[in-house]
């Protein structure tokens, strides 16, 4: 490596600026797929019953519920028992507090995680 290199921030094909940019992009473009997972399904994988209820309650105003649940292989019967069902208060708190984390970490872009959302 040549002292000019050294000497500007190059280190291989990127600078430092880059490469800290591509590390917050990789990043982002993770979130964004795990955001994606959480929200779509996909036909021919198999599903947790609770993902595919949560799927169907979103889209229900949209869509028949009897034809929601017969796509995936789930039965509605057991989509509208799942509906009544009450959250418990541990459940509760742990929706608030994920909340709460995910707000401040993209309150940060992306750079506070637990150490320092703990603190």
């Amino acid at each position: 490596m040549e002292q000019d290199e050294v000497g500007s921030g190059r280190i291989g094909a990127l600078t430092t600026t880059e490469r800290e940019e591509l590390r917050f992009l990789r990043r982002e473009n993770r979130v964004l797929k795990e955001e994606r997972e959480r929200y779509f399904l996909r036909l021919g994988d198999e599903q947790e019953p609770v993902r595919v209820f949560e799927f169907i309650q979103r889209d229900e105003a949209n869509h028949s519920v009897t034809t929601m649940c017969r796509v995936p292989g789930v039965s509605s019967g057991g989509y509208y028992k799942w509906r009544k069902q009450r959250v418990c208060v541990r459940k509760q708190s742990d929706i608030e507090l994920t909340r709460v984390i995910c707000s401040i970490h993209l309150e940060s872009c992306g750079t506070h995680g637990a150490p320092r959302i703990r603190t």
